[in-house]
């Protein structure tokens, strides 16, 4: 008897074209958070989330317990998986249910058939399953209206998955689809739980504490480091940035009006804080997507042509022409109209060059704004090619960074 643990999605079901995004960001945060827990396989199919465990090693218990805190999660359950056979469910059912069924008096059964192909419907599933409960339990009674649990069967592409309640999740969006942000984060209640709320909605967070011995203690300081340790069960990692305040907190003491002073002081953190953040968003580029158009699904990379604000597109010269899905590619951008995007681009040729100018006609069409000059390349790559190449990298990343 396998068991499993069920994840359903909740708002990340109405996404667009960028559904992926959410979908591929909450299933790393899944698998890290639960990474301690033991080996388990962890994927999507059918707008669910199943995390298998690979060997006997596995906790379930405990991942059960991290994936309950995972924002993204709107509900979660541990369910038993059996083959698609009636014989089986009816076998199962009883056997997986009997310590669950054994506190409650009244119960009824909630089939879904995704499998289209299994011979019985949803309604026949439900009368089956619900009989043979009856039997292995006289002490239940049925009550479709207000019962005391309810029992559920998902006919699914790869199995029968049986199951009780399905319990609330952290909710939200997954941790790192709302940017970055820094939080000033003291001991008090207010900062962890604005955290908290800047993390359920997405925003990957770095703390800053200003710390101003020997007017703060070192306690003080533990207790911060205890707060955005809670946080963090439902954040994910978040880094901490501690600032020395005393000597400015002195100064503005001696030298300002008295009841100025704590605006004074908030106005210094805020300074800080922005100068923090300004170095910590430089440090990296990212996010960054990379695609091959000869094997990449051109809606797919579509989504994220909606999602940033910069494009590289490169390809080859084909028959006078450019490279056949690079081409596809940017019909489909030129048919929805996307609107100011910053545009690099490069190209290759043998005999004739085209792709360059017609990527060139392209922006141009657009009204993007070029990155800086574009990089043709004859026959290949060649190290020739390097510094070009890493002239447009270097615009890039001006334009991401601010400069």
């Amino acid at each position: 008897m396998q068991e499993v643990i069920l994840v359903k999605l909740g708002e990340i079901v109405l996404k667009g074209l960028n559904r992926r995004v959410f979908e591929d960001r909450l299933l790393k945060n899944i698998r890290r958070r639960i990474q301690r827990a033991g080996n388990f396989d962890v994927y999507s199919m059918q707008s669910t989330i199943y995390i298998v465990p690979k060997d006997a090693d596995a906790d379930i218990d405990e991942a059960e317990e991290r994936v309950a805190k995972v924002f993204g999660v709107i509900g979660y359950t541990r369910a038993c998986v059996c083959p698609k056979a009636m014989d089986a469910i009816l076998e199962t059912a009883p056997q997986y249910l009997e310590e669950t069924l054994a506190d409650v008096k009244t119960f009824k059964v909630e089939s879904k058939r995704a499998d289209k192909k299994f011979p019985l419907d949803s309604m026949q599933i439900s009368r089956e399953v619900g009989g043979a409960l009856l039997r292995a339990n006289p002490h239940l009674t049925v009550d479709v209206h207000n019962p005391d649990i309810v029992v559920r069967i998902e006919i699914r592409e790869k199995g029968a998955y049986i199951h009780g309640e399905t319990k609330p999740g952290a909710g939200g969006i997954p941790v790192g689809t709302g940017g970055r942000a820094a939080i000033l984060i003291s001991g008090g209640l207010d900062s962890p739980v604005a955290a908290w709320m800047m993390a359920k909605r997405g925003v990957e967070l770095t703390a800053i504490h200003f710390a101003s011995p020997p007017y703060t203690s070192e306690r003080a300081h533990e207790k911060v480091v205890a707060l955005l340790k809670k946080v963090g069960e439902y954040a994910g990692c978040i880094e901490m940035v501690t600032v020395p305040f005393t000597k400015i907190q002195e100064e503005i003491r001696d030298k300002c009006p008295e009841e100025l002073a704590t605006v004074i002081m908030r106005r210094f953190m805020m300074r800080a804080a922005e100068r923090i953040a300004r170095e910590l968003a430089s440090r990296n580029v990212g996010p960054i997507r990379v695609y091959n158009l000869s094997y990449a699904d051109p809606s797919v990379v579509l989504r994220d042509v909606f999602r940033f604000d910069t494009l590289i597109v490169g390809g080859p010269t084909y028959n006078g022409n450019l490279f056949p899905p690079v081409a596809e590619l940017l019909d489909r951008i030129a048919a929805r109209g996307i609107p100011q995007r910053k545009f690099g681009w490069f190209g290759s040729f043998c005999w004739a060059g085209a792709s360059v100018r017609l990527l060139a006609e392209f922006a141009q069409k657009m009204k993007w704004e070029p990155l800086c000059d574009p990089v043709e390349m004859k026959q290949g790559y060649s190290h020739e090619m390097c510094d070009p190449c890493a002239t447009l990298a270097e615009a890039v990343a001006g334009c991401r960074c601010g400069k």
